[in-house]
């Protein structure tokens, strides 16, 4: 069995890019190579649903939760694309869900 160290980083991303957007942040405190692989994700799907507090669903949330999973959401676009060098990586899909009431989203997307 061979370790991800041994792996290139385009074949990491291709396996971050599988993952959903929590999930592949997580890996960043792995290593710093990890934490900077985020950084050049071609798909990013990120939903304010994903920042939730725990025990918090469409079907109790209040409007302060929903601010705050909003919030979340935007911290976590900006943190993810102000570490993007310009030009060196293509987003080739750009996904954003805010939540305004109960389960009712606004998506924002760009593809290709």
């Amino acid at each position: 069995m061979i370790g991800s160290a041994a792996l290139p980083d385009d074949i990491l991303v291709n396996i971050l890019d599988r993952l959903d957007i929590t999930d592949a942040a997580r890996t960043s405190i792995l290593s710093r190579r990890w934490s900077r692989l985020s950084a050049e994700l071609s798909r990013l799907v990120i939903n304010a649903q994903d920042f939730a507090p725990v025990g918090v669903s469409s079907s109790n949330v209040s409007a302060d939760d929903l601010v705050r999973m909003n919030e979340a959401a935007v911290e976590a676009t900006k943190s993810i694309l102000t570490r993007r060098s310009p030009g060196e990586h293509t987003i080739r899909l750009l996904s954003i869900a805010f939540y305004l009431r109960d389960d009712v989203p606004i998506s924002v997307w760009t593809c290709c």
